[in-house]
């Protein structure tokens, strides 16, 4: 198998670009030059991100068998392995560094979940065939929490994506 073949196997298709109306930097910088000085916002137009360093974890995931925890848990379907992958892929590197590998976690429903912490604050995301549900534990913020939105192939919910954002940006 060659890595062209690898590659769509674990990707499912090639990688996608974040398609947000959230520009690169912020506007009300006046300096021309992108220097390392300019704040980068949360989610963003970008290249295809790497975030290959939580496959192998998804991959450890999906390879669960019915019964994984001992207790009827089910093993994780095809279809949410790769919607988490899509989801993954659609989400910037800023985001990414608040996701460890560990947060990366099964649910005995045959779910994922991607817990994303950041100074105490959190946004939970649980992913699963065709639907993917979040909610959000902030200190100074009202908390948002949404069960059951139809899974976005092209975009990240407006709500989720508000908590993304606070979660890199606001505290």
């Amino acid at each position: 198998m060659n890595l062209n073949t690898i590659n769509k196997v674990i990707m499912t298709s090639s990688p996608l670009i974040f398609a947000m109306s959230t520009p690169l930097y912020s506007s009300e910088n006046t300096n021309n030059s992108l220097s390392n000085n300019l704040k980068p916002n949360a989610i963003q137009y970008s290249q295809p991100l790497n975030y290959k360093r939580f496959q192998q974890r998804l991959a450890k995931i999906y390879s669960l068998e019915n019964n994984w925890n001992g207790e009827n848990g089910c093993s994780v379907d095809l279809l949410v392995y790769i919607n988490t992958n899509e989801f993954l892929s659609k989400i910037d590197s800023k985001i990414l560094d608040y996701l460890k590998e560990d947060e990366i976690l099964p649910t005995p429903y045959g779910t994922i979940t991607l817990d994303f912490e950041k100074n105490n604050e959190l946004v939970s995301i649980e992913i699963g065939e065709n639907q993917i549900g979040f909610f959000t534990d902030f200190n100074l913020r009202n908390n948002l929490c949404s069960d059951g939105l139809d899974f976005p192939k092209k975009n990240v919910p407006e709500s989720l994506k508000e908590a993304l954002i606070y979660l890199c940006n606001g505290n």
